[in-house]
């Protein structure tokens, strides 16, 4: 029923060929020059239709001196994660030896953007980064630099803290937290948003959801370390795709009930409907685990193995963006609904927290979560949130809970060298 309230909510939308507003947006994420050899490095936050020679016109312009720098053009390069991705970065050398106490600036003409109209081509203009090539040794060490996120899904560290109530029940706490990190296991790319990037990732994490309510403990905790490839598709209503086999670990929030699993992940997002600054993002997902339990708070509480699909849908719905950076409004939403092929435990809690079974079965079990988020920057924002439904391993429920509370998130943005 939750999912069909989401998809109605969908349908009010009209659907948008193309991203209006992404497409607005593309042009150069970073661009930097290498003083001692000459080269210059370009990245690009939208992949480009795949540019034959001599279609994009490059030109350094040296801001000291107002003269223009020779370009080599034919050491021109344009550079893709993999096989299924375009173009999201260029390099190229420059003729002339460059003063490093100089600013200077890129162009970029008749840039095509994959996912863009054809007709459209545009200009794109950034100023170089200058460094010498000890420092290029020196900043590779930390190859991460923090970036803003939209909302859960796609932060790699998110922390609210909220103050909640439920029917018959006093305020209680919750803490919700999301931390991982993005490491690439071959070239990859920036392109796209946090969560989708092309290229294979190695991506350890930790998910955790627990309150001292036991009417609102979702009582879920997840250690994983997955292996991520991201690509985009060849469509326009299906942008993107992102395959997640991984090795997890779900317990309780006081690992007394631990299970060891496989777990295969997809996630498909898809073009935006809307435009302007009311823009709803769509991501619907599919899930598989496989494993056994390690170990239970109750002897017998795990029959056998775990075998567990699912499926679901992901939601994004942006409400307003002001100028000033941060200053973000949205609705941000997830269902899943996981099926036991073999039987697990339900368990309840009582007042001290502690676990009693309750059934054993493979009947499905739902979980949703809603969140009303306002951004005071791009990194602290205030959330009013609402959750229903059972968490693996023990599927304590989650009795409609509410919940208001500060918001801490970001990513860890990979900057090739």
């Amino acid at each position: 029923m939750k999912l069909g309230i989401i998809l109605a909510i969908c349908a009010t939308f009209g659907y948008a060929p193309v991203a209006f507003a992404q497409c607005e947006k593309a042009g150069i994420d970073s661009a930097s020059l290498n003083t001692d050899t000459g080269s210059v490095s370009i990245g690009l936050n939208e992949p480009l239709a795949t540019p034959a020679p001599g279609d994009i016109l490059w030109t350094v312009l040296d801001g000291s001196s107002q003269s223009v720098v020779q370009i080599d053009p034919s050491t021109v390069q344009y550079h893709v994660a993999d096989r299924y991705s375009k173009p999201t970065s260029a390099t190229f050398q420059l003729k002339t030896n460059v003063d490093p106490k100089h600013a200077y600036f890129v162009t970029a003409l008749n840039l095509r953007y994959d996912k863009c109209p054809s007709t459209t081509p545009s200009t794109a203009f950034s100023k170089l980064e200058v460094a010498k090539a000890a420092e290029v040794t020196k900043k590779s060490a930390v190859p991460f630099t923090i970036s803003a996120t939209k909302g859960r899904d796609d932060s790699d560290f998110y922390l609210s803290g909220l103050v909640e109530g439920a029917d018959g029940s006093k305020a209680s706490y919750t803490a919700d937290i999301k931390a991982q990190l993005q490491l690439p296991i071959r070239s990859a790319a920036t392109n796209g948003n946090n969560k989708f990037r092309a290229g294979w990732w190695f991506v350890p994490s930790y998910d955790f959801k627990a309150s001292t309510n036991p009417k609102s403990d979702g009582n879920s905790v997840t250690a994983a370390a997955a292996i991520t490839h991201g690509f985009l598709l060849p469509g326009t209503l299906f942008t993107w795709n992102e395959t997640a086999p991984a090795f997890a670990l779900e317990s309780d929030k006081q690992y007394k009930a631990i299970n060891s699993l496989a777990r295969l992940r997809t996630d498909f997002l898809m073009q935006a409907f809307g435009s302007g600054q009311l823009q709803l993002y769509l991501q619907p997902f599919f899930v598989l685990v496989v494993g056994g339990n390690a170990r239970s708070p109750v002897a017998g509480a795990f029959p056998g193995s775990i075998a567990r699909p699912g499926a679901g849908l992901h939601v994004y719905l942006n409400l307003f963006k002001a100028s000033k950076p941060g200053r973000t409004a949205f609705i941000e939403s997830e269902y899943i609904r996981r099926w036991p092929l073999l039987s697990e435990p339900v368990f309840t809690q009582d007042k001290s927290g502690n676990l009693k079974l309750l059934s054993v079965g493979t009947n499905p079990r739902d979980y949703v979560w809603t969140r009303f988020e306002f951004d005071f920057t791009d990194y602290l924002g205030l959330t009013l949130g609402y959750d229903y439904g059972r968490l693996p391993p023990v599927y304590t429920k989650v009795d409609n809970k509410y919940s208001v509370g500060l918001v801490v998130k970001t990513g860890l943005k990979y900057k090739p060298k």
